[in-house]
């Protein structure tokens, strides 16, 4: 492993609570800011933010390990190597769910602002 597993596990607690922090804020910003200019807007950008929450949260319980081998790459999670087969693989696929919902967002957040500016 190129980064020691301990700093993995070190680092990932500060930025979770700073993520869920930033992005809890962000949505009460949202809810508490009635700006008429924003309008739909602040929906996306609400998403976007849970869905970060999230992220993050399922990013600290897993811990994702990838190791790249001559065959393929191997993914799982630190937190869920004790525990039974069908409690990693579900945790392993909410993450990678959760992981690319982020481009599905960015794909409607695209759309969103064609369609404003056209």
């Amino acid at each position: 492993m190129i980064v020691p597993e301990e700093f993995v596990h070190k680092f990932t607690c500060p930025v979770t609570v700073i993520s869920v922090i930033a992005n809890s804020a962000l949505i009460c910003i949202i809810l508490s800011t009635p700006n008429k200019h924003v309008g739909a807007y602040r929906y996306l950008l609400m998403s976007f933010a849970f869905v970060d929450i999230l992220i993050s949260i399922v990013h600290f319980a897993l811990v994702p390990c990838m190791i790249l081998t001559e065959y393929g790459l191997i993914f799982f999670g630190f937190r869920f190597v004790s525990e039974t087969t069908a409690a990693g693989t579900w945790a392993n696929l909410l993450f990678v769910a959760l992981f690319y919902q982020t481009f599905a967002l960015l794909a409607f957040h695209y759309v969103y602002r064609y369609v404003i500016i056209c």
